[in-house]
This record gives C-alpha cells, structure tokens and sequence, in this order.
C-alpha cells in the first residue's frame, strides 16, 4: 500500500514522537492536525516493537472498519487490528495496545481499553471528531493519562488544500507548522446545470483520474446520497439499480451492492462499514464511495465532493455542546482534508454558502461555473 512511509523520510518532529513511543515506557499520546502523520507513526511504531519484541502481544485499535483495514494491509499477519467494539467487546490483555482516532472514543471505551493493555499509544486530533457523547478535548489528557506530543507538519495534503479546509473549520496549527507547497496540485470547482448532470461530471471525471494504486473517493455526508449516486451511475451505463444496502445492527451490509459493480465490470465499490476493501485497488482499478465518517484517517490521490448546494446538510444528527455551523463545519472539514492531491468539489442550483469563505485565487473554476465565479 503506497500510504506507508520509510523511517528515513520522517520530519524530525515525527523521528522524535517515534522514538519517545518505542523507547520510553507509555502512555503516550500522539496528537496533530489532519495530515501530520499520526497513523503512520503508530504504524511505524508498531513495526519497531514487533522486531525487538517478536514474542510480545501487541494489537492496533481504531474506530473504523476502513482504517483497520488499511492499517492491517501495512503490518501483515503478525498484529492484530481491531475496531473498538471488536476490541472492548473481548477480554485479554496485551503487552502494547496502539489505538487511533482516539476523539471518537467514549469515556467508558477508553477504561475498557486502559484494562487490556500493559503500555497505550494514543493517537488523534479532536478536531476531527465527529461522533457525539465522546470526551471533549480538554479533558482528554485526564481521561488517557497522557500529555500529547505534537506533530506539526502537514505532509498529506497541499497548501491549496490546506487553505480551503482551514477556511471552513479554523482550528489552530503549530506557528512553526511547515505544509505542502506543491504548485501542481489541483482545487477545482464545477457548477453543473442539474443533479444528473452533476452525477455524470463526477462519475466521468473519477474514472479518468482512478488507476490501480492510486484509487480516488467520492464522499458524501449519509448513505442516502451515496446510494443516489451510484443509482445515477446506474443509470447513465445503462444498468438496473444496485441492490439497496441492510442494515444489520450498527453496520450497513453493502455486499450485494459490492457484487453488483463486480459483475458489471464497473470501478466502483462502497468502503466502510465492514464493507469494500482498499488493497483491492492496488491490483484492480477502483473509484470509492464512503461516507464523511467512514473516510476519516484515510486519504486518496483524487478526491470528490459533490452535492455542495444551498439546501446541504453535512452533520450527521443533531449536534450537542456545540452549534449547529460549528456542527457542519467540522463534517465539510473531515471531507475536504482526506485528499493528498487533488479536490473536486461540485454543485448545481444555488452553491452552499461555505464556498464563499474560500480563497478564490486557489480554486480553478470548470464548467459553467467559471462564468459565475464572482457570485459564489
């Protein structure tokens, strides 16, 4: 998997956090901005116990079944990789428990986890959390028993990027923080002239930027509009309706929605939930759909965000503690930073308001919607 780094390409903030975790006894919490690298340094970390400690019992925890999963394709057999609920839902104690995403967990998942591991890493970034009832930010060093240590520098996505996720959703960075500056990076937006047509721009311009390795994601804030997308999709090959997905408990069952596109021969598959699978697309080419949730702590080359109209809703539920904006801010925020190179954001009617407050001079306009820059 090409999201994996060599030891020897780390900053030196990340050199130091990785050495403190492998040579000084826990806890520890690793926390940083989105794209500062706090996955791959628990991965790395993860590695370097596991080769001067072969016999010992150490185990990865995350919340969602995407990054388990992708975390597990850089490790190999020898760890086991758990969701939360897999993992507090069983008894056992391990030598090292890393745990990521650590602002989506509960105060109570958080106790169970403490009474399963001899020495905890934690890693992650309140600013992203978007579950409810979960330890707020302040308390958290109380809560893991642990002072953070800081990564700095953005290393996942470009200074465009960066710009139009932190136009959004103003969380703090490090002063010294340095970010990607890569000039050939793309933020692109495009007024399409209906949500068909919109669909069709998407699906099309996905296809051309997806190669094996190198998979783009569509995201969207539910599952409803995903599941319309791919309908649309559907429609514009020619293909009757994917079958409609099942809820069984807290996961959503997309397996023959999955098969439907396999047998169809069509690049398109929904990860998350337990469903999809990211080495997939290392030997086939694949275009995914997830939801905001489901696509946090990963990232893609290309990224799509489409549906950004006026009526949007990007929250999932109703927020508590904070406002209804502060709310949606943070899902768009989650949605915009998952991109290493290139953003696709599109709309049709009336564009959200949110797409005012970006910086116009890092946005390359298509379609009709360059005609109307100056009204967004």
């Amino acid at each position: 998997m090409h999201w994996m780094v060599e030891r020897a390409v780390l900053d030196e903030v990340q050199k130091q956090i990785l050495s403190a975790v492998v040579n000084r006894p826990g806890p520890h919490w690793i926390q940083g901005y989105a794209g500062t690298g706090k996955t791959i340094i628990v991965t790395l970390a993860i590695a370097e116990i596991r080769r001067r400690h072969p016999k010992a019992r150490v185990c990865f925890v995350t919340y969602t079944h995407a990054l388990k999963d992708l975390v597990a394709s850089g490790l190999g057999d020898d760890v086991e990789v758990f969701t939360v609920d897999a993992f507090t839902s069983q008894t056992g104690t391990y030598d090292w428990v890393f745990i990521d995403e650590v602002q989506d967990l509960t105060e109570e998942h958080i106790s169970k986890i403490k009474s399963r591991g001899r020495l905890l890493v934690w890693a992650g970034d309140p600013n992203q959390s978007l579950f409810h009832r979960r330890v707020s930010a302040g308390r958290l060093p109380v809560v893991l028993g642990a002072k953070g240590m800081e990564l700095v520098n953005i290393h996942r996505y470009s200074q465009k990027v960066f710009q139009i996720a932190s136009s959004i959703y103003d969380s703090t960075i490090h002063e010294d923080a340095l970010v990607n500056v890569e000039d050939d990076v793309g933020v692109y937006l495009h007024k399409a002239s209906s949500p068909d047509a919109e669909i069709e721009w998407v699906w099309e311009k996905a296809k051309t930027v997806t190669v094996i390795e190198r998979p783009a994601a569509i995201l969207f804030p539910t599952h409803d509009l995903a599941y319309e997308f791919a309908r649309g999709v559907c429609s514009l090959e020619g293909l009757n309706a994917p079958p409609a997905r099942v809820q069984k408990g807290k996961t959503v069952d997309y397996s023959d929605f999955n098969e439907h596109f396999r047998k169809k021969r069509l690049p398109l598959q929904f990860l998350g939930s337990n469903n999809g699978s990211l080495p997939e697309s290392d030997v086939r080419e694949l275009c995914y759909l997830m939801t905001y949730k489901s696509a946090k702590g990963l990232d893609f080359n290309s990224v799509f965000v489409p549906g950004l109209n006026e009526e949007i809703s990007f929250e999932d539920g109703k927020p508590i503690q904070l406002s209804r904006d502060e709310w949606q801010r943070k899902f768009l925020f989650v949605a915009l930073t998952r991109s290493r190179r290139d953003i696709f954001m599109s709309y049709y009617g009336k564009p959200h308001p949110y797409l005012a407050e970006m910086p116009p001079d890092v946005i390359t306009h298509l379609g009709a919607g360059a005609a109307r820059r100056r009204r967004l």
